[in-house]
């Protein structure tokens, strides 16, 4: 899927759909959500990957690319075309780099089932400590004054 006759993997449009350019997708925030996405990274045409990295960055997604091939490149023969493609690391690399990501390399199949093994899709879960001292000492001092209010309305007087 995605790969065809106008060479590369298709991996330049970003997802993208209906040839929108990102600045007109609606963004909402996805935090804790994760992309994994298998390319070779090469452009061909759409929407600019750094632009869709950015859109992802600003939406909390993290995008971990693998990228298939190697730098080299080689030709492949798809649905009777051959297709030219070569790995850009750099570009992976910084799409990673954007989004908080992590870039993997994956030049044939063994090392791409490492990858599999190895990549992280678990949620984090982070602490965050918050001061609630204040908010105990005030609902205390409350608590306080609601009782001599309490006492000098039954008494007449603070006992």
């Amino acid at each position: 899927p995605g790969s065809g006759p106008g060479g590369g993997s298709g991996g330049g449009s970003g997802g993208v759909s209906g040839g929108q350019a990102p600045s007109e997708t609606p963004v909402g925030y996805y935090g804790g959500t994760a992309v994994v996405l298998l390319t070779d990274g090469e452009d061909t045409g759409g929407p600019d990957p750094r632009e869709v990295a950015d859109l992802a960055s600003t939406a909390g997604v993290r995008v971990d690319p693998i990228g298939l091939g190697t730098p080299q490149g080689t030709v492949l023969q798809v649905d009777g075309f051959s297709v030219a493609t070569a790995l850009d690391e750099p570009a992976l690399r910084q799409i990673a780099k954007t989004t908080g990501g992590t870039y993997w390399s994956a030049a044939d199949a063994g090392s791409l089932a490492a990858v599999y093994d190895s990549i992280e899709l678990a949620w984090h879960v982070r602490t965050v400590p918050h001061e609630v001292t204040s908010l105990v000492a005030g609902l205390a001092a409350l608590l306080l004054l609601a009782g001599v209010a309490t006492t000098v309305v039954r008494e007449g007087r603070v006992v």
